[in-house]
């Protein structure tokens, strides 16, 4: 079995960086749906607040996330393609590893790691992508060895989910 965790996590990587890549070559731009979360994430970068200075459908951290690279590097497109595809990428490693984690089959995590890849989710959904495999994974460490701290991370990801 502890043969098996290297190779798992090195898979595991290399699904992420194929996700990654797949979707930086594959970019032809955002869809208009995308700039929703995007605008809100300039006002945020402008000192405006959510619910207290513009209407907000109850994703704060959705805009946050976008404006803190903008923020850090620079105000245009790259930051968020790079946010977008990593978190796309980082949810297709999570994925084959839980799957591997809860099957012990590395064709099976790989087939549906791949089909969540080729499915070709829009840009703005990467948060379901992501949130889930978290989720999952949290779960699964809760019911493996139940305690204080694990519920604590149960919460966390929990409350996360909720504002994205």
């Amino acid at each position: 079995m502890m043969a098996r965790r290297p190779l798992a996590l090195g898979l595991s990587a290399l699904l992420g960086v194929v996700c990654f890549l797949y979707r930086y070559l594959t970019f032809r731009g955002f869809s208009n749906d995308h700039y929703v979360h995007l605008a809100r994430a300039q006002q945020m970068l402008l000192g405006e607040l959510p619910t207290r200075d513009f209407f907000d459908p109850g994703l704060p951290l959705m805009y946050a996330l976008s404006a803190a690279p903008q923020a850090l590097f620079a105000r245009m497109l790259l930051p968020e393609v790079i946010l977008v595809f990593g978190c796309l990428g980082l949810a297709a490693a999570l994925t084959f590893s839980i799957i591997e984690r809860l099957t012990g089959s590395f064709r099976l995590a790989a087939v549906l790691t791949l089909l969540q890849i080729l499915v070709f989710p829009r840009s703005y959904s990467y948060p379901k992508l992501l949130l889930y495999p978290v989720a999952v994974i949290a779960i699964d460490r809760y019911a493996r060895a139940p305690g204080a701290a694990r519920v604590a991370v149960l919460a966390v990801v929990t409350t996360l989910s909720f504002l994205m």
